[in-house]
């Protein structure tokens, strides 16, 4: 990538070169044609028009297809880096962050950074480029207009670096919209249920008036920057013509000393269209930097150990919370192969945060969890969550085809499996009279399915994935109470293929699995055994 960005930036600043080369050689060519020399004095010039012309516009096609190149590859391993990160944090996640924010993060934001090196660092390589080169030539055809030139340069660039970003800064940007365009569509439902969206329509147009806003505040701003270009331009080209026509220099020199102070004022004004997009962009990597400083809920192995055989799982005096503040403490199971285990308790008592426990997502606040007697801080993350599955209370389903949505646990996994999966979930007869079978689209957030369809495509994925334990939080929630029953009646039936892990607060739940051993949370326990597997 490195030799890709010197190459770019060299095609960047050659066709700067040559655009102002095309300039002055035009300026020299109409003064000496104006002395009417013989013909064969003008064609080294109307030769190297002609080149400047040619080679200004190749250049410039070249960096670009260098430029966005190298500027893509980096925005994507800018956007894996920032999954990565939000991957890591998870579930802890952005804290105080709402869908939007985090969007913007992954795709604006990404799409910001580009703008480094394309907009920003470009036109100051190519810019410095072409500045020293038309003061190297000025200077050689008269040393003290190339000397007012180097002036000119250095006092612009050094006011619009300091001032364009200054002034872009004085108004905030407005960040806003597309956090709140998004809230609002996925709870635009629930506000039109409870009679609550009035007034929203005016929170997204007092947005848009704020973008408005800000557009022309950076007009103004681009504005005064280009009036300092003209006013440095203006003065250079005063000072040049008064020198240029105290010296005995020929007059096709004069016409391209003239020039030169025009020609760097389109250089010049470059660098205030890339100041005017340095704080955005700063601001977007300053966003991103924060991701990668999200504290890590779980602590990864130096050396994982090797995925145990056995799926016995243990809770020994087992203490579950947030930031190392316990929820729940003493908390003593174990669920042989094929048991089930019923995690009752109050909302707010620390359930979700167990299930969050038993899959790796957070560590243990004390005590330890053993899967087929290998402590779970000792395995690798994922090597954990290929045994230990979770179907949580709101499992998110995709808007693509139910195929799709399946094979997001296994992408290798074939017809054969995936209906096995679907009928395991009681989902196969659905899906065997749609029209589209699995190819039908489950639409946004899978609208086009009813609650137990999406909880039994949810349960269907996790089946596909092949896990020993499976922790089922609440997995009755938001279902009427004859397809809870119809739910819990092809949960029972997954033992003693799998263990389970049913955590509720529904008594409906805990009848249906009234053989079960309990661990009640926020209530007195003690050590307790899981109902063994059938015939053990």
């Amino acid at each position: 990538m490195t030799r890709r960005l010197l190459l770019g930036a060299g095609l960047a600043a050659g066709a700067q070169v040559s655009s102002l080369a095309l300039l002055l050689t035009s300026g020299w060519l109409v003064v000496r044609a104006a002395e009417q020399p013989p013909v064969l004095y003008l064609l080294v010039a109307v030769t190297s028009v002609r080149m400047f012309g040619v080679t200004r516009a190749v250049l410039r096609y070249a960096e670009r297809l260098v430029t966005h190149d190298v500027a893509l590859e980096r925005a994507i391993r800018t956007r894996v880096a920032a999954y990565r990160s939000l991957d890591r944090a998870a579930p802890a996640g952005l804290a105080g962050a709402r869908h939007g924010d985090v969007v913007q993060r992954v795709v604006h934001d990404v799409e910001r950074t580009q703008d480094r090196l394309l907009r920003v660092q470009l036109p100051w390589v190519s810019g410095s480029a072409t500045a020293i080169v038309v003061v190297g030539v000025t200077s050689w055809l008269l040393p003290v207009v190339g000397l007012v030139l180097a002036v000119q340069c250095l006092v612009v660039a050094l006011v619009v670096r300091w001032l364009v970003p200054r002034l872009v800064r004085r108004v905030a940007s407005p960040t806003t919209l597309a956090a709140g365009v998004t809230e609002l569509a996925r709870v635009a439902p629930d506000l039109l249920a409870y009679g609550t969206s009035r007034g929203r329509a005016e929170q997204a147009h007092g947005a848009i008036d704020g973008i408005a806003r800000r557009s022309r505040h950076d007009a103004w701003t681009q504005g005064a920057g280009t009036v300092v270009v003209l006013l440095g331009t203006a003065a250079s080209l005063v000072v040049v013509v008064l020198l240029a026509a105290a010296s005995d220099v020929p007059a096709p020199v004069l016409g391209v000393l003239v020039l030169a102070p025009i020609g760097l004022a389109e250089v010049l004004e470059n660098l205030v269209e890339a100041e005017r997009h340095r704080p955005a962009v700063e601001d977007a990597e300053q966003r991103l930097a924060a991701l990668d400083q999200l504290d890590a809920p779980v602590v990864e192995p130096a050396r994982p150990a090797q995925p145990p055989t056995q799926t016995d799982l243990v809770l020994e005096d087992l203490a579950v919370g947030w930031g190392g503040e316990p929820v729940a403490t003493n908390l003593r199971a174990r669920v042989p192969s094929g048991g089930v285990l019923l995690v009752t308790g109050p909302s707010g008592a620390g359930k979700s945060t167990l299930a969050a426990t038993l899959t790796r997502l957070l560590e243990p606040v004390a005590g330890r969890v053993l899967l087929g007697g290998t402590d779970l801080r000792a395995m690798a993350g994922v090597d954990v969550r290929r045994r230990v599955g979770l179907l949580g209370q709101d499992e998110p389903v995709f808007d693509t085809t139910l195929r799709e949505n399946l094979r997001i646990a296994d992408p290798a996994a074939t017809e054969a499996e995936v209906r096995s999966a679907l009928g395991r979930a009681g989902l196969l007869t659905l899906v065997d009279s749609l029209p589209d079978g699995l190819d039908t689209s489950v639409g946004e957030g899978g609208s086009r399915l009813s609650g137990g369809e999406r909880q039994r495509l949810a349960l269907a994925r996790m089946l596909l994935a092949d896990h020993d334990v499976l922790v089922l939080d609440e997995p009755t929630e938001h279902l009427d109470e004859p397809t809870a029953s119809a739910l819990l009646e092809d949960l029972a039936a997954l033992v003693p293929s799998h263990s389970l892990v049913v955590i509720t607060h529904q008594p409906s739940v805990v009848a249906h699995f009234a053989g079960a051993r309990r661990l009640p949370i926020g209530e007195p326990s003690g050590h307790l055994l899981a109902s063994p597997p059938p015939g053990a």
